[in-house]
């Protein structure tokens, strides 16, 4: 920030007292002014989005438990695609209507597992 400023206070002086006699001069003060603007607000930017990104990746998922798909298979936000399809498995098994479950339970249990899939980015 300092940098910036000091380049900004060259070009007032030099526009003000009229010792900018050379061009050339000139165009290095406006571009490094430029240049120095833009790379404090990439700094700035680059700053929001990874608080942004540290946010989301601490938050959990706020749903009621019947309708969030971690809860409905039992595993954590952060598990791995094959303990995801490990508890899908399981948690098929319980609720297939073949095996005694209801067909409610079982829409539940596919819809949640094709959700963690789509979140995560999954095929």
């Amino acid at each position: 920030m300092g940098y910036r400023m000091a380049i900004e206070d060259d070009l007032f002086n030099m526009l003000r007292y009229g010792k900018l006699t050379d061009s050339k001069m000139l165009l290095e003060l406006i571009t490094g002014m430029i240049a120095s603007m833009e790379l404090q607000m990439l700094k700035g930017m680059r700053a929001q989005i990874n608080g942004q990104i540290s946010s989301l990746q601490k938050r959990q998922p706020s749903m009621p438990g019947e309708l969030n798909p971690f809860k409905i298979l039992d595993v954590d936000m952060n598990s791995t695609k094959e303990e995801v399809d490990r508890a899908y498995r399981e948690k098929s098994w319980q609720h297939h209507p073949d095996q005694g479950g209801s067909n409610d339970d079982m829409v539940k249990v596919n819809a949640a597992y094709e959700a963690i899939k789509v979140f995560r980015g999954w095929k």
